[in-house]
């Protein structure tokens, strides 16, 4: 699903789209610059998130891991809010266990 560059995305429409597409492999959400996290349901066979110039904080990223489970494989952050370091803790963290 290719979101990228839609300035109306928001939590709320992107927990929507969970809810009723949870088979959704991959998510761009690139340059949605009003979207801070993937919502609270939904996307439990994400592989991809594309998130790029994104505004989606770690809470929100630590979440949206949590919910993927094991398909997940890729996660684009170029130029996006979150800190490297903080990034690095979560993987390590949701690897572990």
């Amino acid at each position: 699903m290719n979101l990228a560059d839609a300035a109306c995305v928001t939590e709320i429409g992107i927990t929507q789209l969970g809810l009723n597409c949870p088979h959704i492999h991959t998510l761009d959400v690139t340059d949605c610059r009003r979207l801070k996290g993937l919502g609270n349901m939904g996307f439990h066979e994400l592989e991809t998130l594309k998130a790029s110039h994104s505004v989606i904080g770690d809470e929100g990223l630590a979440m949206a891991l949590r919910r993927c489970g094991e398909r997940f494989r890729v996660l684009d952050l170029k130029n996006s809010r979150g800190r490297e370091h903080d990034m690095m803790e979560m993987v390590d963290g949701y690897a572990r266990g």
